[in-house]
């Protein structure tokens, strides 16, 4: 399986994407994100953004909504 990088640090958090922690108790469970852009399928890596830095996550799983059809809710936990 081809992983793809998924580039969002030119997106803006809260209005192009949300990122909601999985568990409020830890981050390191990861990451809920809902977002809207074509192609990205499980094990894809999604780029964001943090502070000064870029952070890379990978896409464990990852509903597509209906409609519209490029928007999803994936999970994603953060890559070591």
């Amino acid at each position: 399986m081809i992983r793809k990088d998924h580039d969002f640090t030119q997106h803006e958090p809260g209005y192009d994407y949300i990122l909601e922690v999985a568990d409020e108790e830890s981050e390191s469970k990861g990451f809920y994100m809902t977002g809207q852009r074509l192609g990205i399928k499980p094990q894809d890596n999604i780029i964001l953004q943090h502070g000064s830095d870029t952070v890379q996550y990978r896409v464990a799983s990852i509903e597509h909504y209906i409609d519209p059809p490029d928007m999803w809710l994936a999970f994603l936990v953060k890559e070591s």
